[in-house]
C-alpha cells in the first residue's frame, strides 16, 4: 500500500487541499505527506488539519512555502 506521496509544486489551491482533506479522513496507509509550494491558504489547511482528527496513520505532513497563516493554524 501507499505509504509516501509527494505532490510538491502541484498548484493544488485550497480546493485541491480541501478534498486532499477529505481523502484522508479515510485513508489507513500514508504515514508522510509532502505538500510543499502548492498555494495553499488558510482554508486548505484547515480543511488538512480538520482530517486529521480521524487520520490515524499519517506521521508527516509538510506544508513549507504555502499561503497557510494565523486561521490556517487554528
Amino acid at each position: 500500500s501507499l505509504q509516501q506521496l509527494d505532490l510538491q509544486c502541484n498548484q493544488i489551491g485550497d480546493d485541491g487541499a480541501t478534498a486532499i482533506g477529505e481523502g484522508l479522513e479515510h485513508n489507513t496507509s500514508i504515514q508522510e505527506l509532502s505538500l510543499n509550494n502548492n498555494q495553499i491558504g488558510d482554508n486548505g489547511a484547515a480543511a488538512i488539519g480538520g482530517s486529521l482528527e480521524r487520520n490515524t496513520s499519517l506521521r508527516k505532513l509538510y506544508l513549507s512555502n504555502n499561503h497557510i497563516g494565523d486561521g490556517g493554524a487554528a
